[in-house]
């Protein structure tokens, strides 16, 4: 309960005594209820294809209700106003006070009982009808007063409270220059650095006082970001860089960057680190930088990298298959290419012509990466149409379609920021790899259905979404968006999706390269060093198996001879390969196995009939099963329990005649 009242309380805020550090404002709560009501979210709530999954969550809550007497939907439709609010220390300290406030109306003394059954010590707090001192380190302060609970992180008084009125459903305040001071004070190996940092005239572009305003509309999230510090390193998004992306076009981002001034603003900060750290000047820390730099093979020095950052960057995903495509492009200056280019030397690739294009070999990433180059850009992409449309220069129609127009029309002329998604297209691309992560998730078909149905509605809902970057008149910036989960988080999502999926894709190959390898590889071998008769403990003729060392190049028992029946780089106790390690086991003729060939020899006999090898992953990311191969040539295979296998796994338990039939199933890719 002590935890999740913090967490409810932090949705909300009011305005304490002097200027707080933060501030966080939901100044209606039945405003709220009806905006969420209308909107998508609420639409998709109450869609008949949700039943099953509004049951369950239905279901959930009345069982916290009954265990642990916390009524959520209760609460959340008694909710009126409230918020939380941080303090700067009145006394110059590093502790900032921490207040948290919401008026429940006439279920707070539900609420507030709830909150102090999890413990505390009541007190006598003069105007208010209860309070009471958790049992927390800091003894928080909690009282009530008629429909309105509040709490104060050190148990000092808590402030008359005020809501902070505002047309948005939620409000985020901060003073930026405030907290970098507070933060310093709280960082003593570093504190007097950070400091002059946090306060130095060029930190003071980088923030200032922020105002962050979010609204529930039909089409889902209206975003609004405010910032009063200037910001000269911002320039107007050339459109026609945006045209050249194609118009299936999932969502896109382009932003406008001075290098000359972005230089100019970070250069102090930047270099007061090193200077300070290496007891140098900003000239000589500079310099210093600029060597290393060109140790690498950038000559231009660091105020030439930096200050060639100009123009406008671009980010686009695209269709693709097995998944969306991610592109990056980068306007090109001398510092720039000089950095690409060894960049890419240094990954074994080669540096394209103006106008053409290579692929760059990125170890342990499952796609095809192109690296392409125009006379303004360099692009990097996983979409190898978009590198060849790209370099030919043409326009390809992306501010055409609905998403663009619509992103142009609130970009305004002279936009820093141009973003847009197509965002019913993007939900229905997302689906089938949500129906990967679906299949093993564990849920019971009924459940996986609706959500994937769920999904569909909400892509039949969805409208597109759109971000508008602007330098104000007044100084600062700001920052709209609009989209079903925020468009700020839509980099995020695409990279939930992706990420997995790379993973998962690379976990694939390894598994079947893994199965491969035992079943074209070792078994072959196997079978190739026993009919060789490299090795006959008992002297009858008939020669044993071998160890994976003995095959790939390693000394033979009892013999000068060496084989390369594997690779070389088998020649270990326990090879790893891709990511799988292997190792190969014999019987002893004692109810158990040989695992060297000194124990083999001791055998005398029992090696010559049978042998299992087994593969299993270094680790979760490499593989979700371990393989198996006996002298048979069928590959089995399990879930991996995380562990190196017994010898006996196969057969899941110890046994002593080896021919029991095993427990793990065949092998099906």
């Amino acid at each position: 309960m002590r935890q999740l009242i913090p967490l409810l309380f932090a949705t909300a805020a009011f305005a304490a005594e002097g200027l707080p550090l933060a501030e966080v404002s939901v100044p209606d709560g039945a405003r709220l209820r009806r905006h969420l009501d209308a909107s998508i979210y609420g639409q998709l709530w109450a869609d008949p294809a949700c039943a099953p999954l509004r049951a369950r969550v239905l279901a959930q809550l009345d069982q916290m209700n009954t265990e642990q007497q916390i009524d959520l939907a209760g609460w959340y439709a008694a909710f009126r106003s409230g918020g939380a609010t941080v303090e700067a220390p009145s006394d110059g300290g590093s502790e900032p006070r921490a207040f948290l406030v919401a008026d429940f109306g006439d279920l707070a003394p539900t609420v507030f009982a709830r909150w102090r059954s999890a413990g505390g010590t009541d007190e006598l707090v003069p105007g208010v009808d209860a309070a009471f001192r958790d049992a927390s380190a800091n003894k928080s302060l909690i009282t009530r007063m008629g429909g309105i609970i509040a709490s104060t992180s050190d148990g000092s008084r808590i402030p008359p409270w005020r809501p902070t009125p505002g047309p948005a459903d939620l409000s985020i305040r901060l003073d930026g220059p405030a907290i970098g001071i507070l933060l310093a004070k709280n960082v003593p190996a570093q504190g007097p650095l950070l400091a002059n940092m946090m306060a130095g005239p060029g930190m003071a572009a980088a923030y200032g006082h922020l105002n962050y305003d979010l609204t529930l509309v039909p089409e889902g999230v209206l975003e609004r970001l405010v910032s009063d510090a200037p910001a000269p390193w911002w320039a107007a998004v050339d459109r026609a860089v945006l045209d050249r992306l194609p118009t299936n076009a999932l969502a896109a981002l382009a932003i406008g960057v001075d290098g000359k001034q972005l230089w100019t603003t970070i250069r102090e900060p930047v270099l007061q680190l090193a200077a300070t750290s290496q007891g140098l000047s900003l000239d000589d820390a500079e310099d210093t930088l600029s060597a290393s730099l060109a140790e690498f093979g950038v000559d231009t020095g660091l105020s030439g990298l930096i200050g060639g950052i100009t123009g406008t960057f671009t980010l686009a995903v695209t269709p693709a298959a097995p998944f969306p495509a991610v592109t990056l492009a980068v306007p090109r200056s001398p510092g720039i290419d000089q950095l690409i280019a060894a960049l890419t030397a240094r990954l074994g690739g080669e540096v394209p012509l103006t106008g053409g294009s290579s692929l760059l070999p990125i170890a342990g990433v499952p796609v095809l990466v192109t690296l392409a180059c125009d006379e303004s850009h360099w692009l990097v992409t996983s979409d190898s149409a978009l590198a060849a449309t790209w370099v030919a220069g043409a326009a390809s129609g992306w501010t055409a379609t609905p998403a663009a127009k619509l992103a142009l029309e609130k970009a305004g002329p002279g936009a820093v920021m141009i973003g847009a998604s197509d965002t019913p297209t993007l939900v229905r691309t997302m689906i089938p790899f949500i129906a990967l992560g679906l299949g093993q998730s564990g849920l019971d078909k009924q459940m996986k259905q609706a959500t994937l149905q769920s999904l569909g509605r909400l892509a039949a809902l969805a409208k597109t979404g759109y971000l508008a970057g602007r330098v104000r008149k007044e100084g600062g910036t700001e920052i709209e968006m609009r989209g079903v989960l925020g468009y700020s988080v839509m980099p995020a999502i695409v990279a939930a999706i992706a990420i997995p999926n790379l993973i998962e894709s690379r976990v694939a190959s390894n598994e079947a390269a893994a199965a491969t390898i035992l079943k074209v590889g070792v078994h072959p071998a196997e079978i190739q060093f026993q009919a060789g008769g490299y090795v006959d403990a008992n002297g009858n003729g008939i020669g044993d198996f071998g160890f994976l060392s003995e095959m790939a190049g390693g000394p033979v028992e009892g013999s000068t001879l060496t084989l390369n029946l594997l690779p070389e780089t088998w020649n270990a106790v326990e090879p790893v390969i891709n990511g799988y390690h292997y190792a190969v086991w014999l019987p002893d003729g004692k109810g158990g196995a040989s695992g060297t060939p000194a124990e083999r020899a001791a055998a005398k006999g029992p090696a010559e009939m049978h042998f299992v090898a087994y593969a299993w992953p270094s680790s979760r990311e490499a593989g979700r099963r371990m393989f198996a191969i006996t002298a048979s040539g069928v590959v089995r295979a399990t879930e991996w329990d995380g562990a190196a296998p017994e010898w006996f796994a196969l057969w899941g338990e110890a046994v002593n005649d080896w021919v029991t039939a095993p427990a793990w199933p065949p092998y099906r890719r």
